[in-house]
């Protein structure tokens, strides 16, 4: 289900025994402003080329399908390296790249790259690998969400994209208003057992998936 788009995550370096912080930025304000409304607390506004955040400040990065959206890929790696510490970890989830019958399906029901701001179908690992390169060492990567997972996917995004533009006006505004993260969060709940049975006949299927985990190391 749709919520916010995803961001950059890190965990704080801290002595041992100490309480680790969290920190999370994200491009757009629309994206910051749902974030806040999940985790309210240390949610920053980034443009991708610089992040707001000191040298050396995080033990991890987790970076969640946010890669694709950013101009310069280089530039963005480049600061993620800033901000590790050396030996730091950082994890990618973004797109993987492959043209299949099941991806046409969802540029035809408009889930389009265009329209969730990607600049980039996706990644591969090799092709991962190459933009890392030089900062961070690829450890791991491997692909998830096959075509069951992905199918049910597509189908609720549609759903959800049909209902949001019906949603009712508040204070007497308009109508078609964004409904609130909490909103999708309170629909996913009840529809995810049926989603979780359905994701488990990914198991029956040979072929890559349609998104890519990657696990690097700060060089």
């Amino acid at each position: 289900m749709p919520g916010p788009r995803g961001g950059q995550w890190g965990r704080q370096s801290s002595p041992p025994r100490t309480r680790r912080n969290w920190a999370s930025a994200d491009l757009t304000e629309v994206a910051v402003t749902s974030i806040r409304d999940l985790v309210e607390t240390d949610v920053h506004l980034t443009d991708g080329r610089q992040l707001p955040f000191g040298d050396r400040e995080f033990d991890v990065v987790v970076v969640v399908d946010m890669l694709e959206h950013v101009a310069g890929e280089a530039t963005f790696v480049a600061e993620l390296g800033r901000v590790l510490r050396p030996g730091g970890l950082l994890v990618i989830n973004t797109p993987h790249q492959k043209s299949t019958l099941l991806r046409r399906l969802r540029h035809a029901l408009g889930q389009t790259d265009e329209k969730h701001g990607h600049l980039r179908q996706g990644y591969t690992g090799a092709s991962l690998r190459g933009v890392l390169a030089g900062r961070f060492r690829l450890e791991r990567s491997r692909t998830y969400s096959k075509f069951f997972s992905e199918l049910v996917d597509a189908l609720l995004n549609w759903a959800w994209s049909e209902w949001a533009r019906e949603a009712p006006p508040r204070h007497g505004g308009h109508s078609g208003r964004p409904r609130a993260p909490s909103e999708a969060l309170r629909v996913y709940s009840l529809v995810y057992p049926l989603v979780w049975l359905v994701a488990r006949l990914d198991l029956l299927v040979p072929a890559s998936g349609y998104m890519l985990i990657a696990r690097a190391r700060r060089l």
